[in-house]
């Protein structure tokens, strides 16, 4: 009996509980006939909506980082370019300063030669 009493107050709690939910004010929603026919539309048209934008976004970042590249590859190219051609000036500027190379162009040009040790020099 003592088990029963308390099975029949748990019972009468659950009834008061659902009166109470019942008297409430709610407001009424009416579902759709196929649930999930709503939402797959609705997730359709965000679907339809996102995809091309992301498409777009997608190939003007494709397309751009291609340009970088190819920026960064023209940019490279011409650095290698003029790091020979600096080399070459150089090696051309050390040739034309060598001692050998400056008294061969003197006396060529300008029939300038370094004295010889009987000849007396002035300045």
């Amino acid at each position: 009996p003592a088990h029963r009493d308390q099975a029949d107050r748990s019972v009468g709690q659950a009834k008061r509980f659902f009166f109470e939910k019942k008297n409430q004010k709610t407001s009424i929603r009416f579902a759709p006939v196929c649930p999930g026919r709503a939402q797959s539309l609705t997730d359709r048209k965000v679907l339809l909506l996102f995809f091309p934008l992301l498409f777009l976004v997608n190939f003007w970042l494709s397309s751009s980082a291609e340009r970088n590249a190819r920026t960064i590859l023209a940019a490279e190219e011409g650095r290698y370019g003029l790091m020979d051609e600096n080399i070459k000036l150089r090696a051309e500027r050390a040739r034309l300063y060598s001692p050998g190379s400056l008294n061969t162009m003197a006396a060529k040009q300008l029939a300038l030669y370094v004295p010889e040790k009987g000849q007396v020099t002035r300045f």
